[in-house]
């Protein structure tokens, strides 16, 4: 499944290198000429890339799924046969939420896992449709460039922060498991300290801090989107203005401008794979 995550992933990007190119033809020889017939034919083989590209972005979705369905159950077949691999068992407790928090400390790694292999595919051709567009546009291409730029930038302080509020958060469940275990340990002991308004108040307040960070944790992960959806905007823009510019002086073809739009707005995807 991941060769196959793999090769469909560089099949879509292929094909995103190919539309261009397309729409660069129709624009600069087909138009000009008046070539009805070829025109047709570009706009079935457009067509049919398309739909190429949706059925391999399907299928990369299903295999996505199968392959995180198997990661998941070799992790638990590793728990679990660690677990009965003891030399007694029967005297070492474990009980079900302790194969359950060993599984979901292991989530972490089988989601890096899928993100790794889709950046294996991804990652090389953010460098081939910088290229391309250097090819169509020439100098225009240290737009992209400069904007792609400031987005990792970006995109690298949000992850830190990001990071430093999931260990926050982590750090702050932990407080309050420990705090919860060490008082909340019989229903006896519950009635009796029910009253107690300090230990109410304590135990608020960790409920608080928990939430705060994991409001923050939970901020971080979708101002990204955000932040991508804001630099997409500026990508386009600034290359409709550059290239409308290049083209009134004569540098530049209205199909280029049309393929260079196109690539440039691909040319920042990756980067959003890679936080």
């Amino acid at each position: 499944e991941a060769c196959a995550i793999v090769t469909s992933a560089a099949m879509i990007n292929f094909l995103s290198l190919a539309v261009p190119l397309a729409i660069l033809m129709i624009y600069d020889r087909i138009i000009p000429n008046k070539s009805l017939p070829t025109l047709a034919v570009l706009i079935a083989g457009i067509a049919v890339v398309i739909g190429i590209d949706l059925v391999l972005r399907l299928t990369r979705l299903s295999l996505e799924s199968r392959l995180t369905a198997r990661l998941d159950h070799l992790a638990r077949t590793r728990h679990v046969e660690a677990l009965l691999s003891r030399k007694n068992p029967s005297r070492i407790s474990m009980s079900l939420d302790d194969l359950l928090r060993s599984l979901s400390q292991s989530s972490p790694g089988l989601a890096r896992k899928m993100l790794f292999i889709k950046n294996v595919a991804d990652i090389p051709f953010a460098f081939a449709f910088l290229g391309m567009i250097g090819l169509i546009a020439g100098k225009l291409v240290l737009l992209p460039i400069g904007i792609c730029l400031v987005f990792g930038i970006w995109a690298i302080l949000l992850g830190m922060s990001h990071r430093k509020a999931i260990r926050t958060l982590r750090t702050n469940s932990a407080q309050k498991q420990d705090f919860v275990d060490r008082v909340f340990d019989s229903l006896a002991q519950i009635k009796i300290l029910a009253v107690e308004i300090p230990l109410l108040n304590r135990l608020s307040r960790l409920y608080e801090r928990q939430a705060f960070w994991f409001r923050n944790q939970k901020q971080y992960s979708m101002t990204i989107g955000n932040v991508y959806g804001l630099f997409s905007q500026i990508m386009i823009g600034g290359v409709v203005v550059a290239g409308s510019c290049a083209v009134l002086d004569g540098d530049l073809s209205h199909g280029g401008l049309a393929a260079f739009t196109l690539l440039a707005g691909r040319a920042l995807e990756p980067m959003r794979s890679v936080y």
